[in-house]
């Protein structure tokens, strides 16, 4: 299965994002906040990207290959792109929680969001730099 009409993936993502507010409030009104909820709800945005970044594609990528594993997006704008909003939320995360202006009961208070915005921002940049035509590389 390929994702490739936009409206498709909006779906995907807004679905991605209800139905990972809900199972935290699930896991929060069944007593597991905490560490657990972090982790069960870490392992949910995980594997929700995983599949997000294997199936989607661009508008002029082929269906039937795999992607290289570390191609994240269709072009290397939008890997780029992709890269500076997690690093940015990121750090946003990790600025709030070590000056404490986000409340402690804020899912985007933990380390772990805040690592894996980080790691998904090394990803899609990483992605991006391995895009670029060759001569743009050897350039910088």
């Amino acid at each position: 299965m390929r994702v490739v009409r936009p409206l498709a993936k909006l779906t995907y993502i807004l679905a991605w994002l209800i139905i990972g507010l809900m199972v935290n409030v699930l896991l929060g009104a069944l007593g597991l906040a905490g560490l657990p909820q972090n982790l069960l709800s870490l392992s949910f945005t995980v594997a929700t990207m995983i599949v997000g970044v294997r199936t989607f594609r661009g508008a002029d990528e082929p269906l039937t290959p795999r992607r290289a594993w570390w191609r994240a997006t269709a072009t290397c704008t939008s890997s780029l792109m992709l890269g500076g909003l997690f690093f940015i939320a990121g750090m946003a995360c990790w600025w709030g929680d070590v000056t404490g202006l986000l409340p402690g009961t804020s899912p985007f208070n933990n380390v772990y969001v805040v690592g894996f915005y980080l790691v998904t921002a090394v990803y899609y940049l990483h992605s991006g730099w391995r895009q670029q035509p060759a001569t743009a590389r050897q350039s910088s």
